[in-house]
């Protein structure tokens, strides 16, 4: 008996689903072996696909056991993972060769990896149809994992693709979504039910509709900078303690890894990720001689008797701006004439979404300005600070030569009144605090060698005290301090070990136990080295930092930082801004006057989202085809009744999945349903009649046979049922 034609389609359909299952395995498996093997371990794990699916199919055929398969791959897994062990058993590198020996490890590694995940997952959707989403999932994975590198606003990997999508003046975020809803996509049609042509077909052209749909719908609906709501709550840095070394890292309670005055003294038991918080795009040219960026976002004036906290009066620290600016802004500035300064303008984009505002010390003026991309950042601010212009030919000597020229100057503002000097003068009562201070002046100061204006100078003694602090305390993120107690003196007076807020709160306790004015800032300390680019600041969660400022009479409130000489040996180091997100950010951030002429529109720019709106339109489509041949046979004459009405039947019992198989006739198909339809078979038989030429029904016959149809239907199938069947928008295609 020869095999019959339906036959021969259904192992075509068979053997063309298997390929792009094998396909789909393959891809997967390739991507996520590539970051780890060389091309030959790639190469050779990928072989394993189809040995691994025709073992499962061959299992299933002879009806082994599936938890034994399963156990099996377990078992090999198992000892793929730990092969590595297999080198230490024989003298491969010896005998192989270095190259020959790193091959044999990846064959005893990943290639019965592979084979063992293959086999394993196929056998188990082979016996469980619902564990068919693990297949799904196992393709959906691989994609994440390519685009891994994009999460953390990491927007430059895959460098592949982000560089085509910037060439092109496209979003790589949005060629990242279409390529994770395309591989989606392509994982569900894998796993739709092997049919003949036309309903695969119809599958097909669904999963395209729904991908469309999935992608619009993410596009739109993504909330505005979802990308900064990445960020980890209270993920920061707080201080550096080496010279030149800003790796240390701290972790504050504030959401997005901004520096608030609830800035703990108990360090975060685990290192936070290192994420974008802001990218500063400067408008003029300037680098800190200091070696840092201090951008503020709070000033810390007021104690509490523990520590200090932002002033609970008004009136105080009015150079930190306490909102977002909704129109300009401007900041009182306290350098003299005779105080040479140096404006430097410069626009914020946040990427996440702090409570103040940050900007370089000293801000003089705020105004919001437009946001370049929603997607990318949650507020963008243009701002003007004016630096104090330091002798940059001094290197790195110039902040500290500054403050020698300085010494002179007394510390406050003669403006100030009697309330207003006491709010930046309070220290802790302990007197502990007042004696180290003045020991520490006394031994680093011959006041009988200084000249006479120099005496109890407030630099020479903030400069004494951070040489200290330096010198002799210890960076570290496991203090071992006692919470209830207080923390400040038991860095200065115990252990001498703390992180940067210690380090702050010390200094100003000390300069105020001296009677000069300081206060504890927060915000983000950015070494210059990690400037992304010569014209932009990426500020990352990792530089969240704390610092001491005094004031100046004529200057103003000016930074007093002490960078640790010493660090404990489990201190975490960060690496600087990936170069390639920094550069997106500030191409994104970069006024388009600064980038040069505009350059002609993207034609693939302007295709994506025509592409989308067209998918859109067409996901659309179905349902009026549906539609139509529903309502059809209420407005199309009577000589064509015979036939709309017997399709719009039809229509509506492939919805309930009751179509005529392969090789059935109408008429048998009819007697089939016979019992769930009992008209079916008359309104078979009267369609026949008219197909042949002798049709004498009129259009009130052909509606009384359609609506006994629709009755029995409605009768059979529960109301749920029907709806979730009208709501199917291609099921008009599997009419037979």
């Amino acid at each position: 008996m020869g095999s019959s034609p339906d036959h021969f389609s259904e192992n075509g359909d068979a053997q063309r689903f298997d390929l792009l299952r094998t396909l789909v395995y393959g891809l997967a498996a390739a991507v996520w072996l590539s970051p780890l093997a060389t091309t030959f371990g790639v190469v050779v794990s990928l072989l394993m696909i189809p040995l691994g699916l025709y073992l499962a199919a061959f299992t299933n055929e002879r009806r082994i056991r599936w938890p034994i398969v399963v156990a099996g791959a377990a078992l090999v897994s198992l000892l793929a993972v730990n092969s590595d062990h297999l080198l230490g058993w024989i003298p491969a590198a010896r005998l192989l060769g270095v190259e020959g020996a790193l091959h044999w490890s990846e064959v005893t590694t990943f290639a019965p990896l592979t084979l063992a995940v293959a086999l394993g997952l196929r056998r188990l959707t082979m016996r469980f149809a619902a564990l068919q989403v693990l297949e799904l999932g196992a393709a959906a994975a691989s994609t994440i994992w390519l685009c891994a590198g994009h999460r953390d606003m990491n927007l430059g990997r895959p460098r592949l693709l982000t560089d085509w999508a910037i060439g092109q003046g496209l979003d790589p975020s949005d060629v990242l979504l279409a390529i994770g809803v395309a591989t989606s996509g392509l994982a569900a049609l894998v796993l739709l039910p092997r049919r003949h042509g036309r309903q695969a077909a119809a599958g097909g052209a669904l999963l395209i509709i729904l991908s469309a749909v999935g992608y619009a719908a993410l596009s739109v609906w993504l909330p505005q900078g979802n990308l900064a709501n990445a960020l980890p709550e209270g993920s920061s840095r707080q201080g550096n303690s080496q010279s030149g070394d800003n790796s240390q890292v701290g972790k504050s309670k504030s959401a997005g890894g901004s520096a608030e005055d609830d800035m703990p003294f108990t360090p975060p038991d685990e290192t936070p990720p290192s994420k974008p918080v802001a990218i500063v795009v400067l408008h003029d040219d300037y680098l800190p001689p200091s070696g840092v960026w201090y951008f503020r976002s709070s000033a810390l004036s007021q104690f509490n008797g523990r520590r200090f906290v932002r002033a609970s009066q008004q009136g105080f620290d009015g150079d930190t701006p306490k909102q977002f600016p909704q129109h300009e802004q401007s900041l009182p500035m306290a350098a003299s004439a005779d105080v040479e300064t140096q404006e430097v303008r410069m626009t914020v984009g946040l990427v996440d979404q702090p409570s103040r505002p940050l900007a370089l010390v000293n801000p003089a003026l705020l105004q919001p300005t437009e946001n370049p991309n929603p997607k990318l950042f949650t507020r963008c601010y243009d701002v003007k600070s004016r630096v104090l212009k330091l002798d940059e030919e001094s290197g790195a000597n110039a902040e500290y030569l500054f403050y020698v020229r300085q010494a002179a100057i007394a510390a406050g503002d003669k403006s100030w009144d009697d309330a207003t000097r006491a709010h930046y003068v309070e220290a802790p009562s302990d007197p502990r605090y007042g004696k180290l201070a003045a020991q520490i002046v006394d031994e680093a100061i011959d006041w009988s060698r200084i000249k006479p204006q120099f005496r109890n100078s407030p630099v020479l003694t903030a400069l004494a005290i951070r040489r200290h602090l330096e010198t002799n305390m210890t960076y570290s993120m496991k203090p071992g301090h006692d919470p209830q107690s207080d923390p400040v003196a038991q860095f200065l007076f115990g252990n001498h070990k703390g992180y940067c807020v210690h380090i702050a709160h010390a200094t100003v306790a000390l300069l105020r136990s001296r009677g000069i004015p300081a206060r504890v800032a927060t915000g983000f300390a950015v070494p210059a080295e990690n400037m992304s680019t010569q014209t932009s600041v990426t500020i990352q969660s990792t530089d969240a930092h704390a610092w001491a400022e005094m004031y100046l009479e004529g200057i103003g409130w000016v930074v007093m930082d002490s960078q640790l000489e010493k660090a404990d040996p489990d201190t975490p180091k960060f690496p600087p801004p990936d170069a390639d997100t920094s550069r997106l950010l500030a191409d994104q951030m970069r006024p388009r006057a600064e980038q040069g002429p505009a350059a002609p529109p993207s034609t693939v720019a302007w295709a994506v989202p025509g592409f989308g709106i067209a998918l859109l339109l067409a996901a659309l489509c179905p349902y009026a085809v549906k539609l139509w041949r529903r309502l059809a046979p209420l407005v199309l004459p009577d000589a064509v009744q015979y036939r709309v009405v017997f399709r719009a039947v039809l229509d509506r019992l492939a919805e309930l999945d009751l179509v005529r198989r392969h090789g059935e006739t109408r008429e048998e198909f009819a007697r089939r349903i016979a019992e769930i339809v009992p008209h079916m078979p008359a309104l078979t038989l009267a369609h026949q009649r008219c197909a042949g030429g002798s049709c004498e029904s009129s259009r009130l016959q052909w509606r009384a046979l359609k609506d006994s149809v629709d009755a029995e239907i409605d009768h059979a199938f529960p109301c749920i049922r029907r709806w979730l069947a009208l709501a199917h928008p291609l099921a008009w295609l599997r009419t037979r």
